[in-house]
């Protein structure tokens, strides 16, 4: 028997980081995917400009529901939920990934497609993520690099017996995507500047957790 449709909001609550690996203040690019949370629906995607600061990224500017939601949708069996951190970003660089007219009015436009025109009129998009289009309809080739990745498969039975009001928590890892060098600057006598570089974690591992907050409404 098919799971009834049910209305949720899912939230970002935090993102908590390896401290050794993401030193410091630093602006970065979550991006969110949901994947097929109905039939008529392949992905929406929410993309979120963080300041993170040491291990996670829970601030008082952080705590309202308009900063804390990602999706507000109608959803049917399992879907998911695919997630991607940037490496920091310089204001240019955030400036160059996120600022232009087209990304903005892409999103917008993928989001009333897919309410709009459903799955099969989508396919020709959805396989290039809306952000990449508006780069390629403004001419800008810059793109994020994604320092980690991750992803969150959510069954029915996860949010089926929730009422109307009800919340539930669900705490995800989060992998690096590479090899995370730590480069540091030495002088010696015999030569003036020299770079070291040392390995802080290999590529897949472990490095924090996304903590979502699902509610029926």
């Amino acid at each position: 028997m098919a799971t009834p449709k049910k209305d949720l909001e899912i939230f970002l609550e935090s993102i908590a980081l390896d401290k050794a690996v993401f030193k410091g203040k630093a602006k970065r690019v979550a991006d969110f995917k949901l994947v097929y949370p109905r039939l008529t629906l392949a992905q929406k995607t929410s993309s979120k400009t963080l300041t993170l600061d040491g291990a996670t990224v829970v601030k008082p500017a952080f705590k309202s529901w308009t900063d804390r939601i990602l999706f507000k949708e109608p959803v049917q069996g399992t879907f998911g939920i695919e997630f991607s951190l940037s490496d920091k970003l310089s204001e240019k660089e955030l400036e160059n990934a996120v600022s232009s007219t087209g990304a903005t009015l892409l999103r917008l436009l993928g989001d009333a497609f897919a309410d709009s025109i459903g799955v099969k009129g989508l396919n020709g998009f959805m396989e290039l993520p809306l952000d990449g289009l508006a780069k390629v309809l403004s001419g800008k080739t810059y793109s994020a690099k994604t320092a980690a990745q991750g992803v969150i498969d959510i069954e029915g039975s996860d949010y089926s017996s929730l009422k109307s009001g009800e919340e539930k928590t669900l705490t995800f890892p989060i992998v690096s995507t590479r090899d995370i060098v730590d480069e540091k600057h030495r002088s010696t006598k015999s030569q003036s500047d020299r770079v070291v570089r040392k390995t802080t974690l290999k590529a897949d591992a472990t490095l924090g957790t996304v903590t979502l907050k699902i509610k029926a409404i």
